[in-house]
């Protein structure tokens, strides 16, 4: 593949449909209708001159019309919202309070359930199976403990969560995760079956055995 030889018309996006960091621009992307053009990069086999993107040659990355480069997603996900806000069509609340309250979910989204996942997965141990199952359950509720019970979902705050939410069908797959059918649980539920119908979500998300199978390099085998 060659590197693109010219500037962004708008703004151009280097990501892995596969990886959950680039689902989160791709889908912020989506919802805020920016015009964009995507670059596919292939973890496995990454363009000789992708490093002159980013360095650390992950994705996402993108690239502005001007021809200055934002990578990391979340710091691509803030950016994409103060522009969206400037135009009136933020996601986010106005009240910097509230503002404040989704960064402390998505901080303890970061920390408590995204760790857990690639924990369960990872683990080759049938004995600890279980225990890191039910980590993974620890983590959701310190997340939800930080939603507020009596509003919907933030929209920004499900772009920046939702992707690992949806590879909790992996861990599923590979480690037998289950979510209880209990009513702490149905709020999460609900989520998940809102998200899934949501139209930006669809256009920036990978087919799903796909996202199982990614999982198999952690993975190995199922236990």
């Amino acid at each position: 593949m060659a590197k693109p030889s010219s500037l962004p018309a708008s703004m151009r996006l280097f990501r892995a449909i596969i990886c959950p960091y680039a689902q989160r621009a791709g889908w912020a992307l989506q919802a805020y209708k920016f015009p964009h053009e995507i670059v596919e990069i292939d973890l496995a086999n990454k363009p000789e001159w992708y490093p002159q993107v980013n360095p650390k040659g992950k994705v996402p990355a993108l690239e502005l019309k001007d021809g200055k480069i934002l990578i990391e997603s979340l710091v691509i996900l803030w950016y994409l919202e103060e522009l969206a806000a400037k135009e009136g069509k933020g996601l986010l609340p106005t009240d910097p309070y509230a503002r404040a309250h989704i960064r402390l979910s998505i901080a303890t989204f970061e920390s408590s359930v995204i760790p857990t996942v690639y924990n369960a997965v990872r683990n080759t141990d049938p004995a600890q199976k279980s225990q890191l199952n039910e980590a993974i359950l620890s983590g959701l509720q310190e997340f939800l403990s930080t939603v507020p019970a009596d509003k919907p979902f933030n929209p920004f705050l499900t772009i920046a969560t939702f992707p690992w939410i949806e590879r909790l069908k992996g861990v599923a797959y590979w480690r037998d995760f289950e979510l209880p059918k209990t009513q702490e649980y149905e709020r999460l539920r609900k989520w998940i079956e809102e998200t899934e119908k949501d139209e930006s979500y669809l256009k920036a998300r990978a087919d799903e055995s796909a996202m199982i199978e990614s999982f198999k390099k952690f993975a190995k085998e199922k236990i």
